[in-house]
């Protein structure tokens, strides 16, 4: 299943295959590049999320919303760091 919301940004894992899809609902999609299936939803922001950033280094994915606030997700777990 998708998002509830309009899909504003995506951000690319290549070295992990994962896709993820920032939305007005306030969440994160993860998704295999491979099946095309959502594999988890990431949560935290509180408002719609507008940009999202990779860095492969250190297995981090940050957010930014209109909730005025950064979150940051560890990419193997999906919890927020």
């Amino acid at each position: 299943k998708g998002h509830e919301g309009e899909i504003f940004c995506l951000a690319i894992s290549e070295q992990r295959g994962l896709l993820f899809s920032g939305s007005s609902d306030g969440t994160v999609g993860q998704w295999d590049v491979q099946t095309g299936q959502r594999t988890a939803t990431l949560k935290g922001h509180e408002g719609e999320i507008l940009s999202l950033a990779i860095s492969e280094q250190r297995g981090l994915l940050f957010g930014g919303s209109w909730d005025r606030i950064i979150e940051q997700w560890d990419v193997q777990t999906g919890q927020r760091t």
